[in-house]
């Protein structure tokens, strides 16, 4: 019985993450809005996948990063929320990311 996509792309939140801490500018650009530091990936969610083709996956999912931030500085918020789009693929039966973008990233501020 084959997964389904949804279940692989959850499956691959944390690589996702991954993926995006490392290459997308606007994320980065988000944090730098706090001062919180290092982010790291915290939960993830879900909201669309397909097969895009035999291998492939496209997704779009939600993923929520935090950091610390030291005593002496100012609390921006130590949460960050971004919404991503992209795609994995099979690669010798083995999933991996091909590519992923946040679409939007917002800083989640304590109340």
């Amino acid at each position: 019985m084959s997964m389904k996509p949804e279940q692989i792309v959850e499956n691959m939140l944390m690589e996702i993450a991954g993926y995006l801490l490392v290459m997308d500018g606007d994320l980065s650009g988000t944090f730098m809005e706090t001062n919180a530091s290092p982010f790291e990936f915290d939960e993830g969610e879900v909201e669309r996948s397909r097969w895009a083709g035999p291998g492939r996956i496209t997704f779009l999912v939600v993923l929520t990063f935090v950091g610390e931030t030291p005593e002496e500085h100012g609390e921006n918020g130590e949460k960050v929320e971004a919404t991503a789009t992209g795609s994995l693929v099979d690669v010798d039966g083995k999933w991996t990311v091909e590519s992923a973008t946040a679409t939007s990233t917002r800083v989640v501020l304590k109340r």
